[in-house]
């Protein structure tokens, strides 16, 4: 807990810089001035030393952490953590979800056979569906808890995916407004569940020394895996069709067998500081 001060007022990112610096005198001059007291003050030197406990937690001054610390396991097992991370960022993009929101028009004109102008309007339409299901993530991620929802988005995603290859197959309009129905049924799924977890879940389950460097693995591993989906998803849809969706159907098949991995209260709740 900080002091009432730190609950009123942010403390300016140059205050934290000069702590790490060892310029302490300047520090207690600003954390001072800040809060209308004198240097040597009981409120100025408290609100000091929950700073200081605060950079000292995360790393950033003491024994300092590094991106090595990441590789190490031992009691509080940052290797596991940062690997759990950056497998549900992994497990996000390759699941398929950019290949529905940023190809959707495309995928409406190229597999469903609608016109490009209808097209469009669709691609619209399923922004909408997404801002929506996506706002419902708010009030339903605390109360489903991340396991559930993990669940339920991975179940979601792989029959949507699996009605539209399925519906893709005959090759008739009727049939492709059923896939239509499928995608549709991906972006809300994915939107509700999917969307916001995997960049809550690195920051939870990595403890404060090494969350920055935990996250920005993570956040690598997302944005490296929505590169790679991006680029061959044209391709795919070009060379095999309805199987792009059975392919994405399959994956997040693959994911079931992880929702039920066990993980110890110990192993989310210990060393976290």
């Amino acid at each position: 807990m900080g002091s009432p001060s730190t609950l009123t007022h942010p403390e300016p990112k140059f205050l934290y810089r000069l702590l790490s610096k060892d310029r302490d005198e300047e520090g207690t001059f600003v954390i001072a001035a800040l809060n209308g007291e004198a240097t040597d003050s009981p409120k100025t030197q408290l609100e000091k030393r929950v700073i200081l406990d605060s950079m000292m937690a995360t790393g950033e001054i003491g024994n300092k952490s590094s991106f090595r610390d990441l590789l190490t396991n031992g009691k509080t097992q940052h290797l596991r953590r940062v690997i759990l991370g950056a497998s549900s960022q992994l497990m996000q993009q390759i699941g398929g979800c950019n290949a529905v929101i940023y190809y959707f028009p495309i995928l409406f004109e190229s597999s469903i056979g609608q016109s490009r102008n209808m097209s469009l309007i669709m691609g619209g339409v399923n922004m909408i569906v997404y801002a929506i299901f996506a706002t419902t993530s708010w009030f339903i991620i605390e109360r489903a808890g991340r396991r559930k929802l993990f669940l339920w988005g991975t179940v979601g995603q792989m029959s949507a995916m699996a009605i539209t290859f399925i519906c893709l197959i005959p090759g008739t309009q009727a049939a492709a407004k059923g896939a239509a129905v499928g995608l549709f049924l991906y972006i809300a799924s994915f939107g509700a569940t999917w969307l916001p977890l995997p960049w809550l879940y690195p920051a939870e389950v990595n403890p404060l020394r090494t969350r920055g460097k935990a996250n920005a693995v993570s956040t690598i591993t997302n944005w490296l895996f929505n590169f790679v989906v991006v680029m061959i998803t044209p391709v795919m849809i070009d060379r095999i069709g309805w199987g792009t969706y059975l392919f994405f159907a399959v994956v997040n098949a693959c994911f079931l067998p992880f929702m039920f991995a066990p993980i110890s209260p110990s192993f989310l709740t210990s060393r976290i500081l």
